[in-house]
């Protein structure tokens, strides 16, 4: 069937009908007796529960450490810091594996 011209909708009402294809629910909220749709449920496992108790104990550690701060300001006015390049290296790998998961 092909649809043009000014009467568009009252077309596809007629071709719908025909068809027995059933009508969308009406817009202003009213129901028109139709079944109430399956409700959709989410069931997370125990890992995914776990996942996420970490990622909120993540959240809630605060992003600077004065104590820690204070104890490299100390080590940098005496001289005694020291930089480990495999370290530094090791951490920066370790995070950027991590924050693919993430």
């Amino acid at each position: 069937m092909e649809i043009s011209g000014k009467s568009n909708s009252i077309q596809m009402l007629n071709y719908t009908r025909e068809a027995g294809v059933k009508q969308r629910a009406p817009s202003d909220g009213s129901r028109a007796g139709a079944p109430d749709p399956p409700q959709d449920k989410v069931a997370l496992s125990g890992k995914a529960r776990e996942i996420q108790a970490a990622v909120d104990h993540l959240q809630n550690v605060p992003e600077v450490r004065p104590e820690k701060v204070e104890a490299l300001k100390q080590q940098l006015e005496k001289g005694t810091y020291r930089v480990d390049g495999k370290t530094i290296a090791f951490k920066l790998m370790q995070e950027s594996i991590l924050n693919q998961f993430l």
